[in-house]
């Protein structure tokens, strides 16, 4: 190793110090149960720019002689090498720079090659680095070299590398079995898929084996399976995320290796990565694009792997930011994702086989936005003993960060509860070796409830009381919280118990008889239901309500205040007085037709005339352009109900026709005939209308002269209508009968 010369040196007074984090904020971060222990910047890790972009991937490696902690931090341009031991003031102990296509007696030479993507695994105490950069292969590096480092930070050389491939975007290391997964590699044997290589001799990587009868694999992780598909216990099993699908691959015999199954689902946008639980019997994925293009919150997807050859996706998590999530790991029941713009996010697994995860803490480490943009956390290691996690962000460097000792995840509610119910107050903190104690205040301050006939789980992370009664409403109740280190209070809640509501209503009605006021008067109760007897509902307090019928009704009011209800039935009766329509017509010869409304009790008038016209008059006046038969209505209404009548109105409009002007029509007053004489037609049909529009005659003729017997006719004023037959022609007189 040699001195940096690179333009960058690094004391501990350059790292932001230690800032716990306190209602929401560490700094200027936003966090929840996690402290920020220190920070180092990009320009002081040794990175160097590449069109917006400083760090990528990160690891992590203790030593096992010393017990240092360290993290391996990916950049643009290499790698560089963190004692975190002091999680406070972390030292950069120096980098390698990233291996080009060209060396000269196992040098790095840089020349200012770069890619935004590098991966590193850790395989007895070697860091075995990737990039995407051409020609850049697998380097390996003897991490015992960080044990004397003095001067630091200094440039390292390689301890060894592996041409096999050229450029690949990741790697997986299986500790167990001692084997590397490149993958996304350019280079000999397949095209991206899994390339196997031996790590026995961990200076003098060797190639072992291929495969990618899938094609393109984005990330994988290869274990010794120990899951409940008892078909695959012992074998060396892949758990890849392909781009559209999760594929399974036993790679256990590496001259014979299959694939087990591959598993896509709806709307796939880019699968890029996933952990398995600890028991390998759920698989926990990400797809980096499917928040971008589908326009949804942060999705991490949960599938059971109790069947290896058929998986099942139990659904997904949907977090409460847009941000893209990357790369994420498990440890014990907590996933630690690395979710770009909203930063580290701390997941609880306990609900995963509902298909639930419950976030539990966070620090985001990109302070400008939870937006869907690569930008932010890449990625972050939680496996240091220490309980310390190492995060990197894309342009504001590594973060040490840690999990608080103590902090609560869900506070107590308030809570609504009935007389004699049986409940629960939950509370959900995280620490270890937590002791709990549940505290009352029933108006003289809090005091410890110790386990009664009324309480029981006092000491728990849930306090159970049963047989509610009414003198337990308006009491509060919080918990201490506690481990070896520190003490918590909990926020306190409130407590109502409710009685058993009491269903109570009056009524009063309108004059009309049909309308109806619903005075409602129950007890205890905060909904209600209403049914009016004929089917009709309502959920108001107090409702008004109009029968159109008279008739005996069976009301109910259901009240109800959350837990239980109570039913009230009366019988009301209802006498609606209904209107009767009625009306009188008298036709002018000019068209024009008076109705006179003689309806009783009725307050309000609809006319429809039989052409299209209607009016709301009493008793309106209306003129007709044409003669014919017309339907008129009259709808009456009084507010409750209404009655109609429906009457045809035979019109006859007089008209003069020039054709028929020599007709000959006497005596104009006649008693008992009535003589017609036609100059120019010998078919004609002759009518004669009252009126009131009623026909009276209606008789045909040949001749050009007739007489017509009017004797059996009452006396009075009638409308004469003469009609030809051959062209339709008319003529309309009045005519007096005495």
């Amino acid at each position: 190793m040699k001195n940096l010369l690179v333009p960058f040196v690094l004391f501990s007074f350059l790292a932001s110090a230690q800032t716990p984090c306190e209602d929401g904020k560490a700094g200027n971060y936003d966090c929840f149960g996690v402290d920020l222990q220190s920070r180092i910047g990009v320009v002081e890790l040794g990175a160097e720019d590449l069109n917006g972009n400083w760090l990528n991937d990160i690891w992590g490696w203790v030593d096992p002689e010393t017990n240092r902690e360290y993290a391996l931090v990916g950049m643009t341009n290499g790698t560089s090498f963190v004692d975190v031991t002091d999680p406070v003031n972390p030292i950069v102990l120096g980098i390698l720079l990233e291996h080009n296509s060209q060396t000269d007696e196992n040098q790095t030479l840089h020349d200012g090659a770069k890619s935004i993507w590098r991966d590193i695994k850790v395989y007895k105490n070697h860091a075995y680095i990737v990039s995407e950069d051409a020609g850049h292969g697998l380097q390996v590096f003897d991490l015992t070299q960080l044990r004397d480092v003095v001067d630091a930070p200094v440039e390292f050389k390689e301890s060894g590398h592996y041409d096999g491939i050229g450029n690949a975007h990741n790697l997986a290391i299986n500790e167990e079995t001692g084997f590397a997964y490149a993958v996304g590699f350019r280079g000999s044997c397949s095209a991206g898929g899994l390339h196997i290589i031996d790590l026995v001799d961990p200076k003098n990587p060797t190639f072992a084996s291929c495969f990618s009868k899938d094609g393109y694999t984005h990330d994988t992780q290869c274990v010794i399976y120990n899951g409940p598909d008892s078909d695959y216990i012992g074998q060396e099993i892949c758990f890849s995320s392909n781009e559209e699908d999760i594929v399974i691959v036993d790679v256990t015999d590496k001259e014979s290796i299959s694939q087990i199954s591959k598993t896509g689902y709806e709307n796939a946008q880019y699968v890029h990565q996933g952990w398995l639980t600890e028991d390998h019997r759920y698989f926990i994925s990400n797809d980096e694009l499917d928040e971008r293009n589908l326009n949804h919150n942060t999705r991490t997807f949960l599938w059971d792997m109790q069947d290896l050859d058929a998986p099942v996706l139990l659904g997904y998590c949907e977090h409460e930011t847009a941000s893209i999530d990357h790369n994420l790991y498990t440890l014990g029941k907590n996933v630690y994702q690395s979710n770009y713009t909203s930063g580290l996010r701390i997941l609880d697994t306990t609900g995963i086989s509902k298909g639930r995860l419950q976030e539990i803490a966070y620090f985001d480490t990109y302070v400008s936005g939870n937006e869907a943009a690569f930008r932010g956390s890449w990625s972050n290691y939680p496996y240091l003993p220490s309980g310390n996690i190492i995060v990197s962000d894309i342009t504001n460097g590594l973060f040490v960060l840690k999990m608080q000792e103590l902090f609560i995840v869900e506070q107590p509610a308030d809570l609504v509860a009935c007389v004699g119910q049986h409940i629960n107050i939950p509370i959900i903190a995280e620490g270890k070796n937590i002791k709990y104690q549940w505290q009352i205040d029933e108006g003289n301050g809090f005091e410890n409830i110790e386990d009664f006939e009324r309480y029981h789980s006092t000491t728990k992370t849930s306090l159970h009381a049963h047989a509610l009664r009414l003198n337990q409403d308006g009491n509060r109740y919080r918990c201490i919280i506690s481990n070896d280190q520190m003490e918590i209070i909990s926020e306190a809640m409130t407590l109502t118990v409710l009685d058993s509501p009491r269903a109570a209503f009056t009524y009063e009605k309108n004059m009309l008889g049909c309308a109806f006021t619903f005075n409602n008067s129950s007890e205890a109760a905060d909904s209600f239901i209403w049914n009016f007897g004929n089917g009709d509902e309502s959920d108001e307090e107090s409702p008004s309500y109009k029968y159109t019928e008279s008739g005996q009704y069976e009301v109910s009011l259901i009240a109800t205040n959350g837990c239980t209800s109570d039913t009230l039935i009366q019988n009301i009766e209802v006498e609606i007085e209904k209107p009767t329509a009625s009306y009188s017509v008298e036709a002018q010869t000019d068209g024009t037709v008076t109705f006179t409304n003689t309806s009783t009790g009725a307050e309000s008038y609809l006319w429809v005339f039989g052409d299209g016209s209607q009016s709301t008059e009493e008793s309106p006046t209306y003129k007709y352009e044409d003669s014919g038969i017309y339907e008129i209505q009259l709808i009456a209404t009084n507010g409750c109900a209404s009655d109609g009548l429906i009457q045809d109105l035979d019109l006859i409009i007089l008209s003069a026709n020039r054709d028929l002007s020599g007709t000959q029509i006497y005596p104009t007053v006649a008693t008992d005939r009535l003589n017609i004489r036609f100059p120019n037609t010998s078919s004609f049909e002759v009518l004669i209308h009252s009126l009131q529009g009623q026909k009276v005659l209606q008789q045909s003729f040949s001749d050009q002269s007739v007489t017509i017997p009017v004797s059996s006719l009452e006396k009075g004023i009638y409308i004469l209508d003469i009609i030809t037959e051959e062209s339709d022609q008319r003529i309309s007189r009045k005519i007096v009968i005495e």
